[in-house]
Order: C-alpha cells, then sequence, then structure tokens
C-alpha cells in the first residue's frame, strides 16, 4: 500500500462516491441535485449515513470539474453559477474574521500572566499578531480597498502588492 509521501491513502473510492461524482459531474449548472434523487442513486440518505460519500464526492467534483455545489437547506446541492462560486468567498472571510477574533479573546484571557514562561508568551504575541493581520485584511473596508488595487491590476496581485494594499 502506497502512502503518496505524507498524504493519506484510503485506496479505492466507495460505488456510492462513484456514483454520485457521476451523477453530480452530470448536474447542470444552475440546477439542484435534490437529496431524494441522490439518496434513491445509492440506496442510503445522503444527508445521513451517506452523508461522507456526498461530501467526497463534492470535494472531488470541484477537484477535478471544476463544479462547485451549494447546499439548499433540506432540498439538495445547487450547481453554482461561476459569480455564485465566486461569491461563496464573502461568509468564508467573515467567518476566518469571527474565529480570529474569539481566539484572540481566548489566547488573552490568562488567569496568572506573570506565571507564563517568555517562550510561551512569544507563541501568544506571535499569534495575537497573526490574528489581528486576519481581522484586519478581512474587514469590508479592507476588501474594498484591496478590490481598487486589483481593479487597477485588472489581475490578481501578488503577496508583497497585497500586503501593501492593507499598509496603505
Amino acid at each position: 500500500m502506497s502512502t503518496n509521501g505524507n498524504k493519506r491513502y484510503i485506496g479505492a473510492l466507495s460505488i456510492d462516491t462513484k456514483q454520485l461524482v457521476e451523477f453530480l459531474a452530470k448536474t447542470p449548472v444552475g440546477q439542484i441535485a435534490a437529496y431524494a434523487d441522490l439518496s434513491s442513486l445509492v440506496g442510503r440518505n445522503v444527508q445521513g449515513t451517506a452523508r461522507g460519500a456526498l461530501e467526497t464526492a463534492r470535494h472531488i467534483c470541484e477537484r477535478e470539474y471544476n463544479a462547485v455545489f451549494g447546499v439548499v437547506m433540506n432540498v439538495g446541492l445547487k450547481h453554482l453559477t461561476d459569480t455564485e462560486a465566486i461569491n461563496t468567498a464573502v461568509p468564508a472571510f467573515n467567518h476566518v474574521r469571527r474565529t480570529m477574533r474569539k481566539t484572540a479573546r481566548r489566547i488573552t484571557a490568562l488567569k496568572d500572566p506573570e506565571t507564563v514562561p517568555d517562550d510561551i508568551k512569544i507563541r501568544q504575541f506571535t499569534y495575537l499578531s497573526a490574528a489581528g493581520a486576519l481581522v484586519h485584511m478581512t474587514q469590508q473596508k479592507q476588501i474594498a480597498r484591496l478590490e481598487g488595487k486589483v481593479q487597477k491590476a485588472a489581475r490578481e496581485l501578488p503577496l508583497a502588492k497585497t500586503l501593501e494594499a492593507f499598509n496603505e
């Protein structure tokens, strides 16, 4: 059994996952693949026992077919249009910002800061610095500023130019 370097090697895809990938890959853009149809295809509830197979199929579709699917609650998976796929970044950025704020609160909630060893304080300050940068960069105002720079360049910016945009 090969381990492919550090990647976890599972072996072969399950038959259920293969069937779900085939079905999802054929779903037209803008259309919904109903949970009922997906469940009947594999003979198990894709919202329950076959949820893992469905998630794996979604990931394979994104990776191999550039097909992004969004969830329509209790209905199915929608094959997102390009615009809808791009707009999935908004909730993701909001999630990152909230998570980093919570993380900063947690790592500064020390009962007795004087007893924390210096190497741990350095780690705390490092994490706080990174969390602060992520909170700053994911604010709508900063995203709008970056959007202006990207619009001028008419393409994605290299890392150095992206970081410069947040300094201005």
